[in-house]
Parts: structure tokens; sequence; C-alpha cells
């Protein structure tokens, strides 16, 4: 038989010796998330041909896991385990390396476990037992990637270490909006190392692993991002609101141009956009240790001969003084300013950031320092890399190169930059707004330093609502606004990684995709087509043939729930897996009353508890009260049983009360 693309998260092991902080209520034992594995006589994990007609039931590339049960029965503590392993071999990885801007990966110790993958049919694993840390191949054999204060004989070549973490490692995206999620004071007991270049190990008391996972500025060199984002474990929605607004412009523009709908009644009216004329400013204020007053950035003239940051980037990206005459007095020159002054500025963060221009002698500084001349030389070759790369790192570069060219050519002398909308824009500057190539989309979108407006129209059974006005984005329900910051959040990343050329960077084409806590603010409805919706979105960008998804999915839905066939479920209860309700249990397309029943252990019913003990309260005085009886009489048991919209508990508790009068 062919061997088939795929590649599916399949078991994690946790050892006796694993810090019990690590694994909370954890067992030492195995978890099963796909029956394409079984356990031997000897508890060693073994391929299993029993599933493999599901590799293609979502779809090509395509698999998907779920984690049920109850609150406390160890769901998130299981995928922590998860994210602490590849935690530690991220750290490895960048051992010793300069990562300028990007946080600190630090070693968490104590760590004993091991996740186990299939990549193309193929049995694989990372195993991470105390200090040492390994891969395990194919034909079970295992090649040490660190050890400290083992042998140094058995442990790889960093060469070989980066051969194989890029020829089997996988991509980690995580979300979880849960407010009780990640908080850095959760994880402040843990103890963890510093890796170095000359010495083993260094102990760090203070530092949080998690924190590092969050804000690294490493062009996904870590293979593995949480989000939201949370600064010392706090969301700031008015950022996510930002960057969610930005991704959602070039997905509904998608959506248009592919006739497809985005969000469920919603299509895309128009984006429009405004000036924000203290955005670049802000920007380039925000560095504390290069304080710049307003007037530099207000008295600032570009000069092609100068010696500053910023006349050597503008001259490099073949502006000249001409093109660029910026004049106080008239306003619309200050949009021109802006954009050089973006464009200098993003050059400069990024050059002072990705790990790919560690050689280069660039570091964070002021754009309107003089440069020194063992610079010079760098600078060049920096900006002619980024005139060059189409990856997500220099997307925002070329929009401002879009919009500085058509500037100056006279394209958008009759554009109001107080409100103007996308089509018009992109056709000014040279592009094609109805393109349904996304990174083509992405690429000429307005500069960051304008305010973006998305106005959607409200559809009902596939027809405008007559007389309806389009709807701002920002007006949509609670509900409808956390379903897109979801999607969007998953498709800006892969798109991004799919992006990545350069040789110094992993080209991953595997995703790990966590949805913990999936349902939250999610109507039924939302909840029941939410895998339909996601994989439409995969296979409607042709991700899948472009790389391979493993998608597992935490929830409290019977909806989602239904979705998934058993055999690709893992039920969990008071810390350990619960393997007969593979067997017994099967939610794949089963009522939803059964699968709350059945999956998620709901032993004392369906109703409310407070309406369960009522009744039950009404039967026992029915059947043994007394005339005394302060809770019920005669009445108040009637008024109650007619308030019951359940016709067959109604009718019992009537025929029940009138047999007793």
């Amino acid at each position: 038989m062919k061997k088939s693309k795929n590649f599916i998260i399949t078991a994690i092991r946790i050892y006796e010796d694993c810090d019990s902080f690590l694994r909370k209520g954890l067992k030492d034992e195995w978890y099963l998330l796909s029956n394409r594995v079984r356990l031997t006589s000897e508890n060693k994990l073994e391929l299993s041909n029993e599933n493999i007609y599901i590799n293609n039931l979502w779809g090509k590339g395509i698999n998907i896991s779920a984690i049920v049960g109850s609150n406390g029965s160890g769901k998130s503590s299981l995928l922590e385990i998860l994210y602490r392993i590849v935690n530690n071999l991220s750290a490895i990885l960048q051992k010793g390396k300069q990562r300028k801007a990007a946080e600190t990966l630090y070693f968490i110790a104590g760590l004993y476990a091991e996740v186990y993958y299939i990549i193309d049919d193929q049995l694989l694993g990372i195993s991470c037992k105390g200090n040492c840390l390994s891969l395990i191949l194919p034909d079970s054999s295992e090649i040490t990637l660190y050890a400290f204060q083992y042998n140094k004989n058995d442990i790889v070549s960093m060469k070989e270490f980066i051969y194989y973490t890029k020829k089997y490692l996988f991509y980690t995206i995580v979300t979880n909006y849960s407010l009780q999620a990640f908080i850095s004071q959760d994880f402040k007991r843990e103890e963890v190392f510093l890796l170095r270049k000359e010495e083993d190990s260094l102990p760090k008391e203070d530092a949080i692993w998690l924190n590092s996972l969050f804000h690294k500025n490493d062009g996904y060199m870590t293979p593995i991002v949480l989000n939201p984002f949370r600064g010392e474990g706090i969301i700031d929605m008015n950022i996510e609101h930002h960057l969610t607004i930005y991704r959602l412009s070039s997905c509904f523009i998608h959506a248009r141009n592919t006739n497809r709908e985005f969000i469920s009644k919603y299509k895309l009216h128009q984006i429009s956009y405004s000036y924000n004329n203290t955005y670049v400013k802000d920007k380039i204020q925000k560095d504390k240790e290069n304080k710049i007053s307003d007037n530099t950035v207000w008295d600032y003239s570009f000069d092609t001969s100068g010696s500053r940051y910023a006349d050597k980037i503008l001259n490099l990206y073949g502006f000249t003084t001409e093109g660029l005459e910026f004049n106080k007095e008239n306003n619309f020159n200050t949009v021109l300013k802006d954009a050089a002054l973006y464009l200098v500025h993003k050059t400069i963060d990024i050059a002072s950031k990705y790990p790919i221009f560690n050689d280069k002698n660039i570091k964070k500084c002021s754009m309107f320092d003089e440069i020194k001349q063992d610079e010079e030389k760098d600078l060049e070759e920096i900006v002619l890399f980024l005139k060059k790369d189409k990856s997500h790192m220099t997307v925002k570069i070329h929009q401002v190169l879009h919009f500085l060219r058509a500037y100056i050519k006279g394209n958008l002398d009759n554009l109001t930059f107080s409100d103007f909308n996308f089509n018009n824009y992109v056709s000014l500057i040279g592009g094609d707004p109805w393109s349904t190539n996304i990174a083509k989309i992405q690429e000429y979108l307005p500069p960051s330093f304008f305010n973006i407006n998305i106005q959607l129209d409200h559809f009902r059974n596939n027809k405008k609502k007559d007389n309806a006005n389009p709807i701002p984005l920002d007006r949509l329900s609670t509900g409808e606004r956390q379903y897109l910051y979801t999607f969007s959040t998953y498709i800006y990343h892969v798109l991004n990684l799919l992006s990545i050329k350069s040789s110094s960077s992993v080209k991953y084409r595997r995703f790990n995709l966590i949805l913990d806590e999936l349902e939250i603010c999610f109507h039924p409805e939302y909840q029941r087509c939410f895998i339909f919706e996601f994989i439409g979105f995969i296979k409607r960008l042709h991700l899948n043939s472009r790389a391979s998804f493993n998608i597992i999915i935490v929830t409290h839905s019977p909806f989602v729930l239904s979705d998934i066939p058993s055999k690709n479920i893992l039920w969990m209860r008071d810390g350990e897996q619960d393997r007969s309700s593979m067997e017994t249990r099967n939610p794949f397309a089963a009522n939803v009353n059964d699968i709350l029943k059945e999956s998620f252990f709901l032993e004392n019913g369906f109703i409310g508890e407070f309406t369960k003990q009522k009744i039950l309260s009404l039967i026992k005085f029915i059947t043994k009260g007394s005339p005394k009886n302060k809770e019920w009489d005669k009445e108040k048991a009637k008024y109650f049983i007619s308030l019951i919209g359940e016709p067959i508990i109604k009718e019992k508790l009537t025929n029940l009360l009138n047999s007793k009068l």
C-alpha cells in the first residue's frame, strides 16, 4: 500500500520520575490520542493498521483528535507536558545562540515524559528524561540531542541535531482564551536552567519558561507559539484587536474574491482606511533607550548624501531627494514623511531582531544616529535581502514600498487619506484588488499607519437583509468576534510559516494546531459548524496541499465531539485515560444528549441541579408528605408542575399528584 502523507500526534507518556509539580494530577502512564498505535505486552508503543482508513476522513493531510473530560480531569495539564517537551527541545536548539530581541529560552528540570507522533506512517518520538533529551527514530533507535553530565560521545553534533529536527520536527500553534490559562505565577515554582555554549547549564531562580513562548521575535525559530499574547499573564485586548483586524482584512478580501463566506451570515461590504497621524511617531518613540523628541521627527529632511541611518536606508531602497521632498506646511507630505520614516524604522527593527541577521553589526539604535563605517556594508546587504525576500518577515516592508513608489509617481494624488477603500487603493498602486492569492493580497494592503475599518453585509438564507446598513466589525457579537479571532490566528501563523524560504530557518510543513477551551463564547450553532468551517478554510487556501495538519481539540461541547470518531478521542477521568470509553462510547454523528451522557460523564442527568432537587423534593412530598410541609402544598405543587417544559416529566408529576389528591 502506498504511504499516505499524514502527521498525527498519537501519544504522550509520563514517567514515574516526572516531578509531581509538573504533572499535577496526571498518572505515570500512556495517554493515547489515536488507535493508529497500540501498546504491546511489554508496555511499548507500536503502529497499528486498525485505523489507517481514517487518515483522509477530514481531507488530505488533516487529522483531528479530541481530549475530553470533566473539569479537573487533567486535560490542560496533559497538553502542558507537551509544551514543556517542545520548550526543552527549543532551548537546546537555541543553546549558545545570540537571540537579540527574542526572549531567553530555559530548560525545565525534572521533566520525564515523551510525545509520539506519526509522519507518513512512520512512528517517531521526542523523549525528555531529566537532563537528557533524545529523538526516537522510525526504527525505534534513539539519538541523544542533549545530555548534561552524560557521556559526551553519546551526543550527536549540532549539525546532526539540526538535520534531524528539520527532517522530523513539527510546529505547534496553541490558542486558549480562558482567563485562567497560562498565568505566569502558576509556573513560577518550576526549576529551570539557562543552557550556555561554554557551560552546560546555569540555574535561574526567578525565570519562568512559559513567558518566552509568547514574545519571541525569533522568526519562528522556536517551534511553538501560544496565543493570545500574555504579558505576565495579562491579555491586552486592545493589542489583540489591532492584530486581529489586520489579519482579518486579508482573510475577508480572500473570501470575497473566491466567493466564499469567512463567517456565517456575513459577507464583506467594504474595507476602508484612514490615516493615523500618530502611529509612526509612537513607533519611533517606543524605544526608551533611544528616546527621540517630537522635534527630531518633525524636523527631519532626507539627504541623499547624508550619513545618518535614515538617509542611508532610504538611499539604499533607491529613493532620491526629489522624490522624498518633505514640507512641514503641507499635510499631504506629512503622510509621505511618515511612510519614509516607517520604512526606516521597520528595516532597523527587522535587522536588530531576527536571527537571520545575527552576523550583521546592526543593533537597535536611533534612526537619526550617524552610521559607523563598519556598519555600512552590513546595512547594504540587509536592505538588498529585504528587497528580494517575499516571506512574512518583509510583508510590511513591501507594503510601504508600494505606497511610496505610487505616491512619488503621483498615482495617489487624488486619494483622500482620511477615507479610501481597498479596491481603489490597490488599483492605484499597481496591484490586483480581485487576486485570489492571499500572499499577494497581504502584500498590497495599505501600510500599518492607516486605521482599518471592516464593514460587513448581513445575509439571511443567502439573501442580503433588505434596507440593512453595513455592519462594522466591532459591532458583531462577542461570540462572532471570538470566532474570527480564532480562525485568523491559525491562518496568519500558518501562512507566515509557509512563506519562509531562508536556508537558515526550518521550513515547517507539519503543523500541530491545539485549540484548548474551544467553545468559549460560541453559540451551539457555531460549535456545531466549527470543524466543518475550520477544515474548509484549510482546504480553500490549499494549505493541506502544502503541509500536513494535526488538530487537537479540548472541548466540553457535544456538538464539536459529534464530528470526531471515538478512535480519535482521549477520554480522561481523575488524571488518567479512561480506556474503556473508546470501546463503549462513540459520539461520531450521535445524538447530542447521548454524547452528553456518555462522553462527558453526566451521571446525574441533563437538567439543572436546582430544578432536579426541587422535583425530587416534590416527589417526596407527594408520596410521603405531610400537611405541615412548609415548602409544598397542593397549589404550590400544581403551579410548579405547570412551569416544567419537559412534557414527559410534566405528565408523570401531574398524574402522580392527581392520584394522591
